[in-house]
């Protein structure tokens, strides 16, 4: 839909592509089809991480944390049980069978 790209005037200010300019600047951008942008500069401020996890709200935020626990929990509790499944190789008699050792793994 091309009327989305066309300048409209109001009683506000100019809105270009999804951009609103202030009046005052809107005839030093007139024939313009892109305004001007700001940029900064360096690391991002905590005042952006803050709105941006107020956004989100609090339950996906702890659901969000909950999740990444779990992840690296069961990352470290594969390589644990892996460790101790191939120590078994050393000893005589093993303390379980094979079967058992595919069965934990697989559930984790």
């Amino acid at each position: 839909d091309s009327s989305s790209f066309r300048s409209r005037a109001g009683s506000r200010g100019v809105r270009r592509r999804g951009h609103t300019i202030n009046s005052d600047n809107a005839d030093q951008d007139k024939g313009k089809l892109i305004a001007a942008e700001e940029r900064e500069i360096g690391a991002v401020g905590w005042n952006v991480y803050s709105t941006y996890f107020k956004s989100c709200g609090t339950k996906w935020i702890v659901l969000l944390v909950v999740v990444q626990v779990a992840a690296r929990s069961v990352t470290i509790l594969s390589s644990l049980f892996l460790s101790e499944w191939s120590a078994q190789s050393e000893k005589p008699v093993p303390d379980h069978s094979v079967g058992y050792y595919l069965g934990v793994f697989g559930a984790i």
